[in-house]
């Protein structure tokens, strides 16, 4: 296998659809990877890699979708793509980026995810840096077309500290200290790991000047919980219901906290 392979950036099917080589070089992009043989190899390996990729994993619609489409097929499809994207005979007939992410929800957090695998493999196949800018430039290009979904940065990163209390803003019963904390696209209220509810996706929107963001904790053991915060001013307040069972009527939670 040539030391020069590369293969796309984006679940299998991203990579940049324009005219290889730099100035100076007459061989084909597609030649100097080493042809179909060389880039189907390293296709294969970056996509068994994307497949336990725990941050992708946690994205309901890309799991949605690997069991929808079969990995032989994708495989076959970012091949060819690759093949005549770098200048070799093979056609590709898929979908355009935009189309074949659209549905994916892809966040800025996931595309960074993708990017290290990438960078893995490059290195894995010994692809010289100068080779590994070119093509980090190049998928760039093709960024705004797959990363649909920015909802999450506007929190990321943040660490909130207050209290959780069983009942309604006005009329609190018990109460726990609790820490919220916003990393990868994942929120997690740290007094609820006793009931084993883990970090869970998060979305956000702007609301009158303050961010407010939605998410649905579940536990193995105790049912789920669907929060709903409003974050202003460096503090966060919000409510969260809490459903058990599914036969259980929902408890209601209030929560309140300050940025850390």
């Amino acid at each position: 296998i040539s030391e020069s392979v590369v293969v796309p950036l984006a679940l299998g099917v991203l990579l940049w659809t324009g005219p290889a080589g730099a100035e100076g070089r007459t061989t084909s992009l597609y030649e100097r990877l080493g042809g179909a043989y060389a880039i189907a190899t390293v296709v294969d390996a970056f996509i068994e890699r994307l497949l336990v990729n725990e941050t992708l994993n946690a994205n309901p619609a890309i799991n949605e979708a690997r069991k929808r489409v079969p990995t032989p097929g994708l495989k076959y499809h970012v091949t060819s793509f690759m093949v005549q994207a770098t200048g070799g005979p093979q056609v590709y007939t898929g979908r355009s980026m935009e189309a074949a992410h659209a549905h994916l929800n892809i966040t800025e957090q996931e595309w960074a995810a993708m990017a290290a695998d990438f960078q893995t493999i490059l290195d894995q196949f010994k692809v010289p840096k100068a080779e590994q800018e070119e093509l980090f430039a190049l998928v760039g290009t093709v960024k705004s077309d797959i990363v649909t979904d920015h909802s999450t940065s506007s929190l990321d990163g943040e660490i909130y500290v207050g209290q959780l209390s069983e009942g309604t803003q006005r009329d609190r019963g018990d109460t726990y200290d609790d820490t919220f904390t916003f990393k990868n696209g994942r929120f997690h209220a740290v007094a609820c790991d006793p009931w084993h509810f883990g970090p869970s996706r998060y979305t956000t929107s702007y609301d009158n000047g303050a961010i407010r963001f939605k998410a649905e904790t579940t536990s193995p053991t105790d049912g789920r919980m669907v929060w709903d915060g409003v974050v202003r001013d460096g503090e966060l307040e919000g409510t969260m219901r809490w459903y058990p069972q599914p036969s259980r009527a929902a408890v209601a939670y209030w929560f309140s906290g300050i940025a850390n």
